[in-house]
């Protein structure tokens, strides 16, 4: 079952009754939906769901030669950070940093086929700390 067209909206900042207003401008079978980002910063499955929308309908006819996004100007993209690690042992799972989760889905191990040598690719997602009480001054 195909479901209607439908846009998606990634917004920083934005009080939804603004947007609301806006939209009720346009005609009676438009609607706005708001569903609030979690605080988290993991958000790989809505990327994910968003790739896939658009690889799935991007090789029809009509749109094979349109640009179907508009990517955010201001992100800062930030550098991964890389690190050799020599060891005398290999670990098959990997131990994360502390206060930090290795994300389970994005582990992967390989060989190098030109060096065999193994190698391991994982994403860990920090933990909030706990909130502290807040010293009163009086």
């Amino acid at each position: 079952m195909r479901s209607t067209i439908h846009h998606h909206l990634i917004v920083q900042h934005c009080d939804p009754r603004i947007i609301s207003r806006l939209w009720k401008k346009e005609p009676s079978h438009l609607r706005a939906s708001f569903h609030p980002l979690d605080g988290s910063g993991q958000y790989k499955k809505l990327a994910e769901y968003l790739i896939k929308e658009t690889s799935k309908t991007f090789r029809s006819g009509e749109s094979a030669y349109r640009k179907r996004f508009c990517e955010s100007k201001n992100l800062i993209h930030p550098k991964p950070k890389t690190k050799k690690i020599n060891a005398q042992k290999w670990r098959s799972a990997p131990v994360p940093k502390k206060g930090y989760i290795i994300e389970t889905d994005s582990v992967e191990t390989g060989v190098n086929p030109f060096t065999g040598l193994v190698w391991q690719r994982y994403s860990m997602i920090r933990i909030a700390p706990p909130n502290k009480p807040r010293k009163r001054t009086i």
